[in-house]
């Protein structure tokens, strides 16, 4: 609706000397005024215009698409009347690939069950999604191991995270599908610190950097700024910064999932503690830079009250 994919430079509207000129570059794009600036700022800074002229969500999937989609599900023994919850966790082992300078960005898929068990206790299911050099999960109730199913296909990735009724996700590329949906996500292990979530749906919970020297935690501040804002090197953050990245706990995970299936089902307001801990949360975000609207779990903001700082 929006684009026109040319794969052969015969079927260009103009001669293919001129696509140079029109180069984007999609990690530092050239911005009006000859300047760069980095994707995520220009994101962040663009779905907040985009909420607040009151527009809805940019993209739609075809009926027919999601016909077939929910056809596949039916197929699998998803009920027609289900509602779903679409799971990936980055295990970092795509193409062959393993660990390097993303490695920091995989979270342990078992760390989840109490998410995943909290979703099928109210009666939802779950789809996993990934690759098939992904770990294997193990046979649960209402859950579908899509990764290593025969429903596998590009198509099918967007009308899972498109269609569900919440991604809960990790810093992967998954992540960036349900927010141009209009569908909100659980967002957790998120990493690095300065790339906020955009979507004011998103519901996300930070890895944690903690002192090796002392076992303190660093203040939300701390970690917008450098060395620690856009860091992907453990090693370098463990030999030259004497600290540690520290993943989720199961039971904020979980957390986060029942915070969110209460939003979707009508939660009242924030209590005035709760606000005033995001209004300030905002306010340090803003400071450093960073513009995206995702909302840090209750959870975390519960815990970790005394490090928004």
């Amino acid at each position: 609706a929006h684009l026109r994919l040319v794969k052969d430079s015969v079927e260009l509207p103009f001669d293919a000397s001129t696509m140079q000129a029109l180069h984007y570059d999609y990690l530092a794009p050239c911005l009006p005024d000859r300047t760069t600036d980095y994707f995520w700022e220009i994101a962040g800074k663009t779905y907040r215009r985009w909420q607040k002229e009151g527009r809805g969500p940019l993209l739609t999937l075809p009926p027919d698409i999601i016909a077939r989609g929910w056809a596949a599900l039916n197929g699998a023994g998803v009920p027609k009347d289900a509602w779903f919850v679409a799971l990936h966790v980055r295990e970092g082992k795509w193409h062959g690939r393993n660990e390097g300078a993303h490695g920091i960005l995989n979270a342990d898929i078992a760390t989840y069950w109490p998410g995943i068990v909290e979703i099928t206790r109210r009666g939802g299911w779950v789809i996993r999604m990934g690759d098939p050099g992904m770990s294997r999960l193990p046979a649960l109730p209402n859950v579908i191991d899509y990764c290593h199913s025969e429903l596998r296909a590009d198509w099918m990735d967007v009308f899972i995270a498109s269609q569900c009724r919440f991604l809960l996700g990790t810093s992967s590329g998954p992540a960036m599908i349900p927010g141009v949906y209009g569908v909100p996500s659980v967002l957790t292990n998120w990493w690095p610190p300065a790339q906020r979530p955009w979507h004011a749906s998103a519901i996300f919970i930070p890895k944690m950097l903690r002192k090796l020297a002392n076992g303190q935690y660093l203040t939300l501040s701390e970690t917008l700024a450098e060395p620690f804002s856009y860091c992907h090197s453990r090693r370098y953050l463990a030999g030259h910064e004497g600290v540690c990245v520290e993943d989720n706990k199961p039971e904020m995970i979980r957390a986060a999932v029942e915070e969110m299936l209460v939003r979707l089902n009508g939660k009242g307001p924030d209590s005035p503690e709760e606000s005033d801990l995001r209004s300030r949360v905002d306010q340090i975000y803003e400071s450093h830079g960073v513009f995206g609207m995702g909302c840090l779990a209750r959870g975390f903001l519960e815990r970790y009250a005394t490090l928004i700082m």
